[in-house]
């Protein structure tokens, strides 16, 4: 008997090392890495890219926006914010953009019996820093900020109005709205979220080049095509509440028009640990405003995909001109770069991010072709990785990662990872979440063994 309990002591001591193991060297990693203190003289030179990256961020803790120069340095670092969502180039310069910021107020700040947040869109030249503030609003504290604006003309911006689950047309010099759609007009408000406190999560908004306004229902799991004049084209959505098969709350879908391929969206399956690009088949019409509200305009066909093991919570992805497609992987902390045959050819390792954009290329993917124009491959899990070198550890590594990651739904992974400290991954998580049980089993079996602890017994008294 002694035996038999010497053996399943040391087993549990193995599981309980082996977890903090597993939490202990994520942390380390990061220390060392100096993950603990990103500044500006801290960011990293990465691989050269073929152009310059700007990078924002978005998560629990310090954020920031950092631009890479085609070499893989520095160009421009900023962390003064609190959070950093969309980012654009700006017509103004090759090296300008503007970006969706967002920044703390205290009650005496904004005159609230709570704190407030002040949302603005900034313009920055990324090689001088000069920025100028181009619009703002403050909304309060339990109120989501935005997460995506465009410029569509001089003055002029659509906006993704997060907090009050509509978009709106701005004119920036003077203030005034000239336009607005508000989910209500299309969706019930017993869809998607809790009403109002996040019920659609509206993240992002796109006009089309034929006058349509695509809108990213996050929580109705919908990239939604408005008509400024007749509302919601309802043959045209793609995705639906609680289809979770097509979108499971998506994030940044750029459309790709018929002149280059389309129409198609690619988009950030994020809950489905996934990249997509569905393109229009069948359609009946164009598409385009004015057309009948509920016309079968078509059906939704997936036509590529891609992700690998790492891939967790992607909120970006942009169609580059050559083929290639930039992801922007939130909670696998990075940004990567993958070639028409779905290899990793670039990566940045970054914490948080929310959206990269390759300057020169075009607004998103303004520049890029559709999959079946460009031949672009799928990709999945079960398939290899680009590094055809590496170790088979390695890959062993990923399929347990894979095996892991399939345990537990992303919808409860994901969020644990975005609250949780940036060094925490899915490794780290996995060997936090196997402390509890270990060492209650372990607990059990203890008591068990006391001379104090509960005895099962057998009907006849045979212990």
């Amino acid at each position: 008997m002694s035996r038999r309990r010497t053996l399943a002591r040391t087993v549990f001591a193995g599981l309980v090392l082996f977890a903090v193991a597993l939490v202990g060297s994520g942390l380390l990693s990061w220390v060392v890495g100096d993950g603990a203190d990103v500044t500006a003289a801290g960011a990293e030179t990465v691989a050269p890219a073929n152009g310059t990256t700007v990078i924002t961020t978005s998560m629990q803790g310090n954020n920031r926006i950092v631009a890479y120069a085609p070499d893989g340095s520095v160009l421009y670092f900023n962390d003064s914010h609190g959070v950093y969502d969309d980012v654009d180039p700006s017509p103004r310069g090759a090296y300008t953009v503007t970006y969706i910021g967002t920044e703390k107020l205290n009650r005496a700040e904004c005159h609230s019996s709570e704190p407030c947040t002040r949302q603005f869109i900034e313009r920055v030249n990324l090689t001088t820093g000069e920025a100028e503030r181009l619009y703002s609003r403050v909304v309060a504290k339990a109120q989501n900020h935005w997460h995506d604006a465009d410029r569509i003309g001089p003055h002029r911006w659509l906006v993704a109005d997060i907090a009050h689950d509509r978009v709106f047309v701005v004119n920036t010099s003077t203030g005034i709205e000239t336009w607005s759609w508000h989910a209500q007009n299309g969706y019930d408000v017993r869809s998607g979220g809790i009403f109002p406190n996040d019920w659609t999560h509206l993240n992002d908004v796109e006009r089309l080049p034929d006058g349509r306004v695509m809108v990213s229902l996050r929580n109705q799991d919908t990239v939604a095509f408005v008509d400024p004049e007749t509302g919601v084209r309802r043959g045209w959505s793609l995705g639906s509440d609680g289809n979770h098969s097509r979108l499971y709350e998506q994030h940044n879908p750029d459309y790709i028009p018929p002149e280059r391929g389309g129409p198609s969206v690619v988009v950030a399956d994020s809950e489905n640990n996934r990249i997509v690009e569905y393109q229009r088949v069948n359609r009946t019409d164009t598409g385009g405003p004015g057309g009948p509200t509920n016309a079968s305009a078509g059906t939704w066909t997936r036509t590529w995909q891609w992700r690998d093991t790492e891939l967790r919570w992607p909120r970006d992805a942009d169609r580059l001109p050559n083929g290639h497609t930039l992801i922007t992987d939130t909670n696998g902390g990075r940004v990567i770069e993958v070639d028409e045959a779905g290899r990793v050819v670039w990566r940045v390792d970054i914490e948080g991010p929310y959206e990269a954009e390759r300057l020169g290329t075009g607004d998103e993917s303004a520049g890029g072709p559709s999959a079946v124009r460009a031949g672009i491959e799928s990709r999945s899990v079960a398939e290899p990785v680009a590094e055809s070198d590496r170790p088979v550890w390695e890959a062993a590594a990923d399929e347990a990662v894979a095996a892991w990651s399939s345990v537990l739904p992303s919808i409860v992974v994901n969020p644990l990872l975005y609250v949780l400290p940036p060094w925490i991954g899915i490794v780290e998580l996995g060997g936090l979440l196997s402390l509890p049980p270990v060492a209650l089993a372990w607990g059990l079996a203890e008591l068990y063994w006391s001379p104090y602890g509960v005895r099962l017994s057998r009907s006849d008294g045979v212990r």
